[in-house]
């Protein structure tokens, strides 16, 4: 999914190199957070949460923010764009804004009756809140990974972002990815994956990580947060991680834009020069099925 700047989003197939303009719904002012085939979970500016189906008119309104339960704070209204972070105490932490939020979904669209899981944060945020059909309200658990992010900014000298994804298997990942510009100021990526070792018992203040250097026969769609099996009649490539820009949701400033497959194994890009020609502001890699 790509969005020109001067259009609303078009669909692009790498494979055909053709690009595909959807006759509806309208999206303007929508940010997209994450897919479920051809469901995608959205944000307007006022941190309202849809589930949408891309190729028709069918939305899901799901329950405020401010509804979330057990997450050790509150979130309440503040003006028409902001959710204030409020501890038990009643002690304001921070506004919160629909740039800040990342999002993950999953649908089952095989049943009689839609069901769907959602998953959302707020970038550095402690907590996460999640809901699924037939919920009045979203629910909270605090979170503590226990990584020590000084010390990886020191080893890898670069500017370093954190994503989550979630396995096949149903496995944890985080993601770290680094990027930077060398001499010739030429574009880098590095990625960096983490499971929680099973094995060592886990506590508020400490976890234990750590690297997954493959992901085997799944590729990372790193937009949606998820891997999905390598096929090879699809274009999809085992052992890659598809992405298209480090700071998706976690700051409102943009940095570059790329439209990229990196193979975990030779710790390569592959870049689509095919879409050099379109004046893209985003894009976002999905399945739309």
């Amino acid at each position: 999914m790509l969005f020109p700047e001067d259009n609303d989003c078009v669909l692009y197939n790498p494979d055909e190199d053709r690009v595909y303009k959807p006759t509806k719904p309208d999206f303007s002012g929508f940010r997209f957070l994450a897919n479920s085939g051809k469901w995608f979970l959205v944000v307007d500016p006022g941190l309202n949460l849809f589930i949408i189906d891309l190729f028709s008119e069918k939305k899901i309104h799901l329950p405020p923010l401010e509804s979330i339960k057990g997450a050790r704070i509150r979130l309440e209204r503040e003006g028409d764009k902001e959710l204030m972070e409020k501890l038990f105490s009643g002690r304001p932490c921070r506004p919160r804004t629909a740039e800040e939020l990342r999002g993950v979904l999953w649908v089952d669209q095989d049943k009689q009756e839609l069901e769907y899981v959602v998953v959302w944060r707020f970038d550095s945020s402690h907590y996460v809140g999640f809901c699924k059909n037939g919920y009045d309200h979203h629910r909270g658990t605090p979170t503590h990974t226990g990584l020590d992010m000084t010390s990886i900014h020191r080893e890898l000298k670069g500017l370093v972002d954190m994503n989550i994804a979630v396995t096949t298997s149903g496995d944890v990942l985080l993601v770290l990815t680094l990027a930077y510009e060398d001499s010739a100021s030429t574009r880098h990526r590095i990625f960096h994956l983490f499971k929680r070792d099973p094995t060592i018992e886990v506590n508020y203040y400490y976890c234990n990580l750590v690297e997954v250097d493959s992901l085997g026969d799944e590729a990372l769609f790193l937009d949606s947060e998820i891997t999905v099996p390598a096929d090879e009649t699809l274009g999809i490539e085992p052992n890659s991680i598809y992405f298209t820009r480090d700071d998706r949701v976690c700051r409102k400033e943009r940095r570059c834009l790329d439209i990229c497959v990196y193979n975990l194994e030779t710790k390569t890009l592959k870049h689509l020069p095919g879409l050099s020609k379109l004046n893209i502001k985003d894009a976002i890699w999905f399945l739309p099925s």
